[in-house]
């Protein structure tokens, strides 16, 4: 453990919070991550896009993927990006294009825990 939290399980909401996919913003040791299913599954990451900072709970789910509020960048469930509207469909999306997952996320007891690393 470091001490810090970040390796334990966190009760960040309740489930009924979470109303269809999401997505819910919620805290975890301090710092802001963003809760949804994507492909049914719940899955939650830093609440941050890549390329302008903005919240990826301001956003939405959409083909099972994190959908960015500001330029619609499109994350999948291990955080790759998938789609950047303004390039073409041939064109290569940078790797940096990345969000970082929580290691676990879960459903019991009435609540949305999550492990972040």
């Amino acid at each position: 453990m470091t001490g810090d939290g970040r390796d334990t399980w966190h009760r960040v909401a309740a489930a009924d919070e979470l109303v269809g996919d999401g997505p819910i913003q919620v805290l975890v040791a301090g710092e802001r991550w963003v809760v949804g299913r994507l492909d049914g599954d719940l899955a939650a990451a830093r609440d941050l896009c890549p390329h302008r900072l903005a919240p990826l709970s301001a956003g939405c789910v959409v083909d099972n993927t994190f959908q960015c509020p500001y330029h619609g960048y499109r994350f999948d469930g291990t955080g790759r990006c998938v789609e950047i509207p303004a390039l073409g469909a041939d064109s290569p999306i940078p790797p940096k294009a990345r969000i970082r997952m929580a290691a676990e996320v879960e459903e019991r007891d009435g609540g949305i825990w999550v492990s972040v690393d």
